[in-house]
Formats: structure tokens, sequence, C-alpha cells
């Protein structure tokens, strides 16, 4: 689908443009380019800071507007040299038509200027079919600190469905001086507006019958990437803006609620739905030996993998609409549109009811605005299957996931179910946190000299196999590479790999290996040291000195390890970690080292929900994870006889 608000990589030229560049075109007021003006609070943590953000969007017409956007914004180190970086993703809706930059040094004097023709451009794009046009500049840079001072001009034609979004604070270690964002449209336009974490009050004034919207933002200090804090939106500044009326690629709709907008794009898929005869027939060959209605949902995915493959078409309107379900049934390929449509004909033509549902396929935006609906909030399209005992959530781009697994793209997220009666907001399915487990029992074959042999089984269940689908269809040296990886252990090397993946609505896969290497225990005297867990990650990195946001725990996980180690003749145990228990409200872990004959035989559990903390729980928090680090980081010491 078309995705309006790209990731922050490439918001920079998403935040805003506007009117006429001529009109509004002037040299960079010196208090803005100077380095020594900036507030000594807007310095601390940034390595780039906006001294001067204006857009301006002029709405003419529901086909036709103009966008001037100016950016004064001093780079304080090679980190920040990013936010120097212009890119601006056109496409047959928005066009560059007007560009300047001119860098000065920290004491504001001219260094280079930048105009319209040193702007590059590419129609590169990972789409098999896409009519975007990327233009993009990357200066040369000059001594640190310097001040780039971007003037350009975006033409909108064909059709608006939304506006340009308010988004000035656009990344980690940024920091903001001040941004205004001024919106004009004719008097009888009829508009609506959300926003985050800034006042959503503009002022409004009325001239020769237009309406002008005023936002500004002043003083936005540079916010740090913290560990384990969510996503950078839920703490900066963000505005969006709609028309309730548009018109895109010459067809009109309403966006003023959920209904009216699943009207709109019900509107686009009517009439792609139809299957030529074969089609219906190779349907009726299909289903003819299942017993239930689930059975024939089954056998008709199972072909839908067989015979499609995903590729990306976004040619104008074609960003929302999908291209017939009979050339996909001739072709063979389509995008997330057009094979969940497809599938939608196939079941239809089986007698099997379905619904086209738009979603965001991403891991931070899993709620939509709840009184705003705008096309900026979907990003993919999937199919909702009803079944009598059982509602079926089917990933059409990739059927490779088993029937009634709800992946982890779009598990929990709030998605739009299209129906000739408009737009239904539901929301999909999740797991317990505790369904996720990833386990590891280990058998250590020690040699005396510290060398082992190692039968090794890592099990993965629910969300935790979804990171691990198609690892069975990797390549042996790749799927060596990922498990040598997670081994804190020198010199491994891979001896063999078993993969069974068992693809249930709860399914999971089994990584079955073995490995060698020299050096499992290192050696000193007639002491051998072996580590307790060589399969876990610590969490040191989440100690950080200062903090200022709370602990955000996305994804919940259960991880549970038994390992056992075979002590080599000759040895014995000199000490080895006691066992541990902590339970709190972050989660809970157990720990035992227990010797058992001629083995140790060492149990790890560890639970740890999805769940917000605040900040002042965060000393008690890193007290748990620091039980948590010394288990895993503990030794066991082996003493020659």
């Amino acid at each position: 689908m078309k995705n309006i608000l790209l990731h922050l990589s490439v918001l920079l030229v998403l935040i805003s443009f506007g009117t006429n560049l001529q009109a509004q075109s002037k040299t960079a007021d010196l208090q803005q380019i100077v380095v020594s003006a900036i507030p000594d609070t807007l310095i601390k943590n940034a390595n780039a800071v906006v001294r001067y953000d204006e857009t301006t969007f002029s709405y003419d017409t529901p086909i036709y507007a103009e966008e001037l956007h100016k950016l004064v914004i001093t780079v304080l180190n090679e980190s920040g040299k990013e936010f120097a970086e212009f890119e601006y993703p056109g496409d047959k809706f928005r066009k560059l038509t007007a560009f300047s930059a001119k860098i000065y040094n920290s004491q504001g004097a001219e260094l280079k200027k930048y105009k319209m023709q040193d702007i590059r451009t590419t129609e590169y794009s990972e789409a098999l079919a896409s009519d975007s046009k990327t233009y993009w500049l990357s200066p040369d840079i000059p001594t640190y600190p310097f001040t780039i001072v971007f003037e350009y001009e975006i033409n909108w034609n064909n059709g608006i469905n939304s506006f340009p979004v308010f988004f000035p604070q656009i990344g980690y270690d940024l920091s903001v001086e001040k941004s205004c964002y001024f919106l004009i449209v004719p008097e009888e336009t009829k508009i609506a507006h959300m926003s985050f974490n800034m006042a959503d009050d503009p002022k409004v004034s009325t001239e020769k019958g237009e309406l002008k919207y005023t936002w500004e933002l002043n003083g936005l200090k540079a916010i740090k990437d913290e560990p384990l804090d969510g996503s950078l939106v839920n703490y900066i500044p963000r505005l969006y803006i709609k028309p309730l009326d548009f018109v895109y690629d010459g067809v009109s709709g309403n966006i003023s609620g959920w209904s009216e907008m699943g009207q709109w794009s019900y509107s686009l898929i009517k009439d792609q739905g139809e299957l030529p005869e074969n089609a219906k027939a190779k349907v009726l060959e299909l289903i003819s030996g299942a017993n239930s209605d689930r059975e024939k949902v089954e056998a008709l995915y199972k072909y839908l993998g067989s015979t499609t493959r995903y590729v990306s078409i976004q040619l104008g309107i074609g960003g929302y609409k999908p291209m017939p379900a009979a050339e996909v049934f001739k072709t063979g390929f389509g995008d997330c549109k057009a094979l969940s449509n497809y599938m939608k004909s196939l079941l239809a033509a089986a007698g099997l009811q379905s619904y086209y549902t738009l979603i965001r396929l991403d891991d931070d935006d899993r709620d939509l605005f709840n009184d705003f609906p705008s096309f900026h909030q979907f990003n993919h399209a999937i199919l909702m299957v009803p079944l009598q005992k059982d509602t079926l959530w089917l990933e059409c781009t990739n059927p490779e996931f088993p029937l009634g697994f709800v992946h982890n793209g779009i598990s929990g997220h709030e998605a739009l179910i299209v129906s000739e009666d408009g737009g239904k907001v539901v929301r999909l399915p999740d797991y317990s946190d505790s369904l996720n487990v990833e386990s590891n029992v280990v058998n250590v074959s020690l040699a005396a000299e510290g060398g082992a042999r190692i039968d090794a089984k890592k099990s993965c269940f629910v969300k935790i196999y979804d990171d691990y689908a198609g690892f069975s269809k990797l390549k042996f040296s790749d799927q060596a590479e990922h498990l040598t990886g997670i081994i804190k252990i020198p010199n491994v090397v891979m001896e063999k790999i078993m993969v069974n993946e068992v693809k249930l609505p709860l399914p999971y896969i089994d990584i079955s290996y073995i490995w060698n290497t020299r050096q499992y225990g290192s050696k000193s005297g007639t002491r051998l040291f072996i580590p307790v867990n060589p399969y876990r990650n610590t969490f040191e990195s989440v100690n950080v000195s200062e903090r200022t946001h709370g602990i955000d725990i996305q994804q919940g996980f259960k991880d549970i390890d038994t390992i056992v180690v075979n002590i080599p003749a000759g040895y014995e145990i000199e000490s080895m970690p006691s066992g541990v228990e902590a339970k709190t409200s972050f989660g809970c872990f157990r720990s035992s080292c227990l010797k058992d004959g001629q083995t140790i035989k060492i149990i790890h559990s560890f639970y740890m929900p999805s769940g917000r903390y605040a900040l002042g729980q965060y000393g008690d928090f890193l007290k748990f994870l620091e039980v948590v680090n010394t288990a895993y980081k503990g030794k066991i010491v082996l003493k020659k006889n």
C-alpha cells in the first residue's frame, strides 16, 4: 500500500512543506546560523539543532496544492551529519519544483551553495511497478559545527487525501529551537487534525476567503535513545491533518469516519474480484475432499502459496486499489492488496465469506487513532475469514505462515475491516506472554583440556517461532552462522543441523545441532573454568547513568535452559553458583546448579511479561536484571584430582 507516513529514517522530507518559493524565500537570519546563539539547553545531548523550521501548505483545490519548506539546521558533530542529508519521495502526486541550500560555518560565513540542478533523482524502487521518484542531495560536509539552510517547493497534483505531517523532531539527539506550520485552505474546506505531545489549538485567521491555521513549537530538547524505552513517537510532538472530503487520482471520497473510509476502500475492490471459469473450476477441484469450511480455507491457502508470489505495485491509485483477481490468477503475482483480494475471490468461489482488511505492518503502531481515520495509519492488507467456531486472519503475502497463526507484525493490532457496509475497526488477537517460549536443552561432553562436543536443541514457540520462520530454508552456512553468533564461546565449529518446523495455530520450531570447540572451558593450572550458560545475553546495556523515560517491555517472553555438563575423568567440582530465585513485578527468575553423579545439571528459567513501568521503578528493575546477569555469567570451577 501507499505508505504516506514513512519511517523516521526518511521523515526528514515528510515533515511538511509549502506555498510559493519566490514569494517566501529570504536570506537566513544570522541569529539562526551562528552556533554561539544556540541556548545551552538545546546543545545538551544533541548532535544537531533545528534552528528554524517553517512549513506552509497552501491547499488550493482537492487536487492541487503548493508546499514550501524552510529548514535551518546546525550539525554539531559527525554523528549528526545524517540531518544534513536531503531526500524527498516524490511520485505522480508530488513533485519537487524548486530547491536551494546554503552551508555556513560556525560564525555565519557562507561556504557553499546548492541549486535545483544539483539535486539528484532516482526512480529505483523495490516495487515491481512504481511511479516513485526520489529527489536527494548529499552535501559536502565542512568542518563541524556547520549550519545548512534548505528552501524548497513541492507541487501536489492529482489529488490529496492527507496534508503534510508536522513532525519537527525527527530523530534522537536532535533539538528544535523553533518550528512553525502554516496551513492555508479555502474558507469552505472542512478539515480535521489530531496532535500528540503538543497543544492542538492552532491560531486561526481569515483573509480573502481563506483560513490560515498556525501551529508553533519552541525549545524542544534533544531526546536520548534509552534502552527499553519504546518508540520515539511516544515522546515527540506530531500533528496530523486531513481534508474530510478528498479526490485521489480522480476518485472522490470522504474520511470523516471509519465507516466512510471503509466505503471508499470497498469501492476500489468491489469490481476486482471476478475470476475466469477455469479458476472457479480449480477452486471446486481443490475443495472437493474437504470435510469442513476450515479445510476448504486450508486447501485454498496452500494453493495461494504454491502458485503466487509477492511483488509490490505502487502506481497512482494502485497504491490503494488491487489489481483484478483474474490478473493475479493469470500472472501468479501481486502485492498485499492484490493477493488478499485474490484469496477473497477464491474463497467466494468456494462459497465462503471473507473480508478485505487494512492494517499497519509495524511493531510500534498497534493502535489506530480512535476518532481520526486517515490513510497513513495503514500500509498493509490481509484477509479476515469468519468461520462458525473461529476467525482466521490470513497473511496472503506469505502463506508460509501456519493457518490460524497471527504473526508478530500484526498480532494485537487494530485493523479496518472493509465491506459494502463501510469500515469497522477491530483488534486482532494476541498471545499470552507465557506462550512465547525459547528453550535450550544442551548436553556438553567436556574434555580434560577444556574442549567439548555439544549436542543441543533449541525450541522456539509462537512469537519466538516467528523470529525463526523460514530458518529451515536457509543454507547450512547461514544457519551455522546464526547459531554460532548466539553462542558466547570462541572457536565454534558447527557439525550438523536438523530443523523440524511444526505449523500449528500455535507453531513451534525445533533446531537440533551438534557443535564442538577447543575452548568451552578455560584451563589455569589444575583448574578448569566452565561457563554456566553461554547461550544467553546479559543486560548490562540497560544500565545507563542518566535516564528520563520509563521502561517499555513490548514483547513478553519465557526462556528455559537445561544444560548438562559431563565432568571429565580426573576432575571434581571445586565450586559452582548457588541456587537463585527472584520474583518481582517485572518477572521472575530461577537458577540452580546441581551435581548428579559425574554430571552437573544447570537449569535457568526467566520470565518477563510485557508491560510499562514508571521511571521511578528503574532502580528496582536494574536490581532484578542484575540477579539474572549474575546467574548467566556464573562460572563452575573444576579441579583436577
